[in-house]
This record gives structure tokens, C-alpha cells and sequence, in this order.
């Protein structure tokens, strides 16, 4: 009899088991419900950002690239790409960015472009942050007619081997019809071979001359000086002196300069 009756508890136990199971009893605690997932309205098609086509050489008369060549390692880099708004209606810039990318930063001058006006896209390259060659696309979203996004491209070198005393080319506030002289300490390591051939600005209002300080087994080193013509106009200027040397493998350096300059009172 006692085996009768544990088979049959057990018979029932099961049964109960399944009863719970099938009406959807739990013995685990009641969770609370979820909230709702939040339902996007679709944006119409109109909104919808379109990548640009081939890029207007009048809308972007510097081009959409820009090699900055070759540096010393934790130097900060300046360009600036020109848009001009070619149409007859308000262009806006609506946001300008890189993608997943910490070494490169953007902004732009301006919101808004009136018809004919010109303004700048803005980069900042810190080379601290990497060794060797650095790709970035910049995303450049804008309205007039309709939206479009654009992509300009950069790249750039940083090197180990090569280090500047100071980092720049620094003026800091001037007044203009002075002359002034910045000088930059370039030491090359593991070439002492090195020659500069050229040294020169990208702007005409900056007089450049190079020479050699010291060479040994190791090393070269050339001292760049940068003179401020008496006829730079008023404003900021950031530009860079490039220097031209015999290795084919590091053709080029770039130097970064700024100045900012003020009227006589």
C-alpha cells in the first residue's frame, strides 16, 4: 500500500506541475511590465540628407583634400578649407564632424553663408596622438536648396625622429608695419646626411631663411627663422613654412606658424 500511495503522489505532483505550466503560472516573481518601445516619426523623404555628387570646384575652390606631409610628433596642425555658397539662397552649415576619430578636430566659422559669401572649414590635426600616416574623412552636412552632406579628406605624418624647439612658429600679437623674427630649432635624429634645400611660406607675408647649427654622427640640426613683411594686413594669420630637404622619404616638413596682428593706435 505505501508504494500505491507514493506512486500516486507522485502521479499528482506531476500533474499539478503541468497544470501550472499550461495555464502560465510561475513560481517565479511577477516582473514588471515593460514600457512601451518609443515609436519615431518617419521623417519624410524630403529631410532625408543626400551625399553630395562630385564637389563644386566654385563651392570648394581649395579642393575637398589636404595632405599635411610630414611633421615632428605633437605638433598641432592648422588648415582651413574654403566653401563658398554659389547659389542665391542662404546656406546653412548644419553640423561638421569626424567620424570615430580623436586626432582631428573641426569647426566651422560660420553658420550661415549669404549668397556669394565665403567661409571656412576649420581643422586642427594633433599629431601627439599617433605615430606614422593618419587618414580622416570630415563630414560636412549643409542646407540651401536641399540637404547635402560632403567629405573632404586629410592625411598626415608624424615622426619620432624629428623634434622642434619651440613647436611652432609663434608671433603671438604684433602691430602692423613691424618686422618681427620667430625662429624654430629643427633636429632631425638618424640622419646626418640630411640637407635642406629650400625652406618657404604658404603666405606671401612671411620672409623665411633656414641654416645649419650643429651635425654629428646621429643627427642635423638647422635653425628656421620667419620674418613678418611691414605690409602683412590686419587680422590672424595660421599658416605653415615647409621645408624642402634631399631624402626622398621625407621629402617635405611642415613647421606651423600663426601671428596675430593689430592696427598702430
Amino acid at each position: 500500500m505505501t508504494r500505491a500511495r507514493l506512486a500516486i503522489a507522485a502521479i499528482a505532483a506531476i500533474m499539478v506541475a503541468l497544470t501550472f505550466r499550461v495555464v502560465g503560472f510561475s513560481t517565479q516573481p511577477e516582473q514588471p511590465p515593460r514600457p512601451p518601445m518609443e515609436q519615431k516619426p518617419n521623417t519624410p523623404a524630403k529631410e532625408l540628407i543626400e551625399p553630395a555628387a562630385e564637389p563644386d570646384e566654385k563651392m570648394f575652390p581649395d579642393g575637398v583634400s589636404h595632405d599635411f606631409g610630414f611633421t615632428a610628433r605633437g605638433v598641432q596642425l592648422y588648415h582651413a578649407f574654403r566653401i563658398v555658397n554659389t547659389t542665391d539662397k542662404p546656406l546653412r552649415i548644419l553640423s561638421v564632424r569626424v567620424s570615430m576619430n580623436r586626432t582631428l578636430s573641426v569647426s566651422s566659422n560660420k553658420d550661415v553663408l549669404q549668397p556669394n559669401e565665403e567661409g571656412k572649414i576649420e581643422l586642427i590635426c594633433y599629431t601627439n596622438m599617433f605615430v606614422g600616416t593618419k587618414y580622416s574623412t570630415v563630414y560636412v552636412q549643409t542646407e540651401g536648396t536641399k540637404l547635402l552632406e560632403h567629405r573632404f579628406w586629410t592625411a598626415a605624418i608624424s615622426r619620432d625622429d624629428v623634434a622642434y624647439s619651440p613647436d611652432k612658429l609663434d608671433f603671438g600679437k604684433i602691430t602692423r608695419g613691424k618686422t618681427p623674427t620667430a625662429h624654430v630649432t629643427v633636429t632631425v635624429s638618424g640622419q646626418p646626411k640630411l640637407q635642406v634645400t629650400k625652406a618657404s611660406s604658404n603666405s606671401k607675408f612671411i620672409e623665411v631663411q633656414v641654416k645649419e647649427l650643429d651635425r654629428d654622427k646621429s643627427q642635423a640640426i638647422f635653425q628656421v627663422s620667419a620674418v613678418v613683411r611691414n605690409d602683412i594686413p590686419a587680422g590672424e594669420l595660421r599658416t605653415d613654412v615647409e621645408i624642402t630637404t634631399n631624402n626622398p622619404a621625407m621629402p617635405k616638413l611642415l613647421v606651423p606658424l600663426s601671428v596675430s596682428v593689430e592696427l598702430p593706435k
